[in-house]
């Protein structure tokens, strides 16, 4: 008493010295409670309680004037939080709220959460919580604080049912009607009002904290000093204000000290003891009858398994006829297996064949458009040989009847020299029809990787099928950088090609004359996008996912055979290690979407003409002799 009295007499000397006064500048006192009786509490327009006495003997003595608010305790702390009151009295500290708030050093009082049921629940312990449903108030901090009733389940993976409530009475009234299993409220609050309910009071209490009054965050410092220096000079005087308040609040049947609830459970631990060898000794007789019990029960046990023992050879036998009956019909299987893998054969080589078939019709076409082409020329070239036979017949018999002139001569050498121009522009076409056929040809016999370029490529294979296209007024239009070169296999990509073409030819533009088909090539990465597309009628989500399975076909009764585009799909993916797609967002017509490893490494012996209608002779000489 005396150190501390000391201690009180050099603060305040210390702070007289520095000039400052702690009830300086404060006339008018606003402070935040919330119920928690018998502490605080507001009733009839008036603060009261445990605390409200404390807070309001200090004020008196200050010379200051003290107005409460009632809060719910969340709201209250943000009233505190936002400056709309001065101090908050009753806050439970935590490190949590102390980077929020300032708080007083003395504690006001110490509380602990304690457990409640109703009579029949059988809780006496933490274990016996699991899966039963607690009324908790919303924000308690014997709730949801550190070494709160939560926390302390989740520790021991007991999980619970918790109901939030807004008042305590609110949980106390559902309890004694037992809507819930249990509660948990401070002490203090247990104590006045569990009573008034029938409640009972449970050995589990937890979670002790020490109550405080809370500042807003940096502006307390001066007003927490003033309460502290009161509250530790009555804590240290028995006969103080302090005790005098509580023993006349809490009537003595609380105090600051740890509740003494060891003795009931070493008194309930020494009846345990006595019933444990009570128990024992009924134990033993138990255990006598249920020995003899046993007995008889074993040897009715061996009966049963000699009986189940029969059961089970008689089984063992069944079995045994269905594992003969279950090999008859596994080679029966293997038969039809085989059968079956035969049948497989055979459908493999007919549809090799017809794949075969479907090349040579393809060749076919191809043959008949180049013979096609090549009786234009050819009949021009039959035209202009015919007339320069009469032109010359007439001259010599002009000459050998002396009727030539000089001017008819001239005439005739003018023509001659038009007519052997005539010749000539036409046999170049026909040369470069043939050279085109026979490289096309040649892809197609000879299976061999070689490099080409791309965008000569690509028109050849359209000018060779200007035949078709040019039966209507159908287009087509080549976009295509002229540097891309790779290596592939040019008749796998002649057919992907050729059948794209002839299915928008037989199909897209089978009720349109003046169809466009369009092929734009770009380089992606270190892959070449070449896109396919027509402005045809387009094709069904149904025919979308089949249009490249083997023999699937729209048109199988007007001859179609549904091998284009599985001839197209098996060159794309197996010979050009490549990827092709149908783009589902196009409406207008079909496109298809090939993607083609770019590998530039030339195969060795090898040249191809860098433009199209130009003829290497000397190597069309070796490749012939």
């Amino acid at each position: 008493m005396r150190k501390l009295l000391t201690a009180f007499v050099i603060m305040t000397l210390y702070f007289a010295a520095s000039g400052i006064s702690f009830s300086d500048n404060i006339a008018d006192l606003k402070v935040g409670i919330y119920p928690n009786e018998p502490l605080l509490f507001y009733e009839n327009e008036e603060a009261k309680g445990f605390m409200v006495d404390l807070i309001n003997e200090i004020a008196s003595r200050e010379g200051w004037t003290v107005e409460y608010v009632p809060y719910a305790f969340d709201e209250g702390l943000l009233a505190v939080e936002s400056g709309s009151v001065d101090m908050m009295v009753g806050v439970a500290y935590s490190e949590e709220r102390e980077k929020r708030f300032d708080f007083n050093d003395v504690a006001l009082f110490v509380n602990w959460g304690q457990i409640y049921t109703h009579p029949t629940s059988g809780i006496e312990s933490l274990q016996d919580l699991q899966s039963s449903e607690i009324g908790v108030m919303k924000g308690d901090i014997h709730y949801i604080g550190e070494n709160g009733l939560k926390n302390t389940l989740d520790q021991f993976g007991i999980t619970p049912i918790y109901r939030e409530y807004d008042q305590k009475s609110d949980m106390l009234s559902d309890l004694e009607k037992k809507s819930i299993d249990a509660v948990i409220v401070n002490r203090t609050y247990g104590a006045q009002n569990a009573s008034n309910y029938d409640v009972e009071k449970t050995p589990l209490q937890l979670n002790p904290v020490n109550m405080h009054i809370i500042f807003q965050k940096g502006t307390g410092a001066g007003l927490a000093q003033v309460f502290d220096t009161y509250l530790s000079e009555w804590k240290a005087d028995k006969q103080s204000l302090y005790y005098s308040r509580l023993e006349n609040w809490l009537s003595g049947t609380m105090s600051e000290r740890t509740p003494l609830w060891v003795w009931p459970a070493i008194s309930g631990g020494l009846v345990l003891l006595v019933l444990a060898g009570l128990l024992i000794g009924f134990a033993r007789r138990v255990i006598c009858k249920q020995t003899l019990e046993l007995r008889e029960l074993n040897h009715s046990l061996e009966q049963k398994v000699r009986e189940r023992t029969m059961d089970l050879d008689a089984a063992n036998q069944h079995l045994k006829a269905s594992m003969l009956s279950l090999e008859e019909k596994q080679a029966e299987l293997e038969e039809m297996n085989a059968i079956l893998e035969e049948q497989v054969d055979v459908i493999e080589r007919t549809q090799s064949s017809l794949i075969e078939s479907e090349k040579m019709a393809s060749l076919g076409r191809m043959v008949a458009s180049m013979a096609h082409e090549l009786n234009t020329p050819i009949g021009i070239c039959v035209t202009l040989h015919s007339n320069m036979k009469l032109v010359t017949k007439r001259i010599r018999k002009a000459l050998a009847d002396n009727k030539l002139c000089k001017s008819e001569l001239t005439e005739y050498l003018d023509d001659q020299l038009v007519t052997q121009a005539m010749f000539e522009n036409n046999i170049d076409s026909v040369v470069g029809l043939v050279e085109r056929f026979k490289m096309l040809s040649n892809d197609r016999i000879h299976i061999n990787e070689r490099k080409i370029n791309l965008h000569n490529y690509l028109h050849m294979q359209l000018e060779s099928m200007s035949p078709e296209l040019k039966r209507s007024a159908h287009e087509y239009k080549i976009e295509c950088p002229k540097d891309i070169d790779l290596v592939l296999d040019p008749a796998a990509l002649t057919q992907v090609i050729r059948n794209l073409t002839m299915n928008s030819l037989l199909h897209g533009f089978e009720e349109k004359n003046n169809g466009k088909i369009e092929i734009n090539v770009k380089k992606v990465r270190e892959r070449v996008l070449i896109e396919y597309k027509d402005d045809g009628k387009g094709i069904t989500e149904d025919v979308r996912g089949k249009m490249f399975e083997p023999f699937y076909t729209t048109k199988r009764n007007r001859g179609g055979t549904g091998l284009g585009l599985s001839i197209v799909h098996s060159a794309v993916t197996k010979t050009m290690d490549g990827e092709i797609r149908v783009d589902t967002l196009q409406t207008n017509g079909l496109k298809y979407e090939i993607e083609l490893p770019l590998r530039d490494t030339e195969s060795p012996n090898f040249s191809v003409p860098n433009k199209i209608g130009t003829i290497n002779r000397s190597e069309d000489h070796e490749s012939t002799s």
